[in-house]
C-alpha cells in the first residue's frame, strides 16, 4: 500500500524545538519505527520482484512543468518504498 512513497509530513517549529531540546548537536531526520524481523522479511520479498513496477514514478504534471523549465530530473536518494515496510 505504502510501497509508493508518502506525502511529506510536516510539523511546527515550536514542535521541532521542543523535540530535539539538550540535542543540539544532532539532526532530526523525521519519525521512524523500531526495524524487525518482520520488516526484513518484507524487504526480502520485495525484492525477490521487479520492485521497479511499484516504485513511485514522477507525475505527469511534474514533468511537464519540469521539462518546459529546461530542468533535469534529479536523482532520487535512495529507494521510496522502503517507506512502505511499515504500513503504520
Amino acid at each position: 500500500k505504502h510501497l509508493f512513497g508518502r506525502e511529506l509530513e510536516f510539523i511546527s517549529l515550536k514542535e521541532l524545538e521542543k523535540m530535539m531540546a539538550g540535542s543540539e548537536d544532532d539532526m532530526w531526520l523525521g519519525h521512524g519505527f523500531v526495524w524487525e524481523k518482520r520488516h526484513a522479511q518484507r524487504v526480502f520479498e520485495i525484492i525477490k520482484r521487479d520492485w521497479h513496477t511499484f516504485t513511485a514514478q514522477e507525475p505527469l504534471i511534474k514533468k511537464t512543468v519540469r521539462v518546459l523549465k529546461g530542468k533535469k530530473k534529479e536523482d532520487p536518494m535512495g529507494q521510496t518504498w522502503i517507506h512502505g515496510v511499515e504500513p503504520k
